[in-house]
C-alpha cells in the first residue's frame, strides 16, 4: 500500500507541471482535474479521505500532497480494475 501511495503522489507531481505546460502554450486539455486511475481501493480511501490518515501516517509527509491537489480540484483518482490496466 505504501509504494502505491507513493507512486500515486509521484504521479500527480509529474502530471501538473505537463498540464501547466499545455495550458502555457495553449493546447486544450480534455481533462481538467487531471484525472489517475490506480487499482488499490486502500489508497483510493487514504488518499481522498483524510480520517484515514492513521493508516498511512507513517508514510513521509511530502507523499501526502496528493490530498491538497484533490481539494483543489487539480487531479481527480479514480478506480480500476487490474485487468483493464495497460501495460
Amino acid at each position: 500500500m505504501e509504494a502505491e501511495y507513493m507512486t500515486l503522489s509521484d504521479a500527480t507531481r509529474e502530471a501538473l507541471p505537463r498540464l501547466q505546460l499545455f495550458e502555457e502554450l495553449h493546447i486544450l486539455s480534455t481533462s481538467k482535474p487531471v484525472i489517475i486511475l490506480i487499482n488499490s481501493q486502500i489508497v483510493l480511501d487514504i488518499s481522498e479521505n483524510p480520517v484515514n490518515y492513521h493508516q498511512a501516517k507513517h508514510i513521509d509527509i511530502r507523499y501526502h500532497a496528493v490530498r491538497h491537489y484533490i481539494s483543489e480540484r487539480k487531479i481527480e483518482i479514480d478506480y480500476i480494475l487490474s485487468n483493464y490496466q495497460s501495460r
